[in-house]
């Protein structure tokens, strides 16, 4: 039995530390072939750890991971496709540990053309010769004609 004279010493208990909560949201951009995903700092955060994915999250791209130690709240991915959808996660670190993924997507965002200028066409011996300028971001056209003002095509 200890003597009641007998003192001990007591170090003060520490708040125990933990690894951050996952980002509120990441808002993800898309400019031409850049995506901008950006986020909120959570609590205790020191370093990011960013991936993307083209493919319906069947696989994924580190943008920045624990091996970078990405520690900015934003994030240009560069390089991508204009004609697919993204997805862009993000989970918090710290020296305990990491959060949660949050996600969010960058869905495609392609106008369709504008409708060709003139068209001139020409004809001979037979045949129709139809020709119209380029139209920019067009990939293929249809062309239609009449034979009796337009009733069928």
């Amino acid at each position: 039995m200890l003597a009641a004279s007998t003192l001990f010493a007591v170090s003060p208990v520490s708040a125990q530390q933990s690894a951050p909560s996952q980002p509120d949201a990441v808002d993800v951009t898309r400019a031409g072939t850049v995506l901008t995903a950006s986020w909120d700092a959570p609590a205790g955060a020191t370093k990011y750890h960013v991936v993307y994915s083209s493919d319906g999250r069947n696989s994924w791209t580190a943008a920045a991971g624990p091996d970078d130690n990405h520690t900015a709240t934003s994030i240009d991915i560069t390089g991508i496709d204009v004609t697919k959808s993204y997805v862009v996660g993000v989970r918090a670190g710290n020296s305990i540990g990491w959060s949660g993924w949050r996600h969010s997507e960058a869905t495609t965002h392609v106008s369709p053309p504008g409708r060709p200028g003139a068209i001139t066409v020409t004809r001979a011996a037979g045949t129709m010769n139809a020709s119209w300028g380029a139209v920019a971001g067009a990939t293929k056209y249809h062309v239609t004609y009449s034979s009796d003002n337009g009733s069928s095509w």
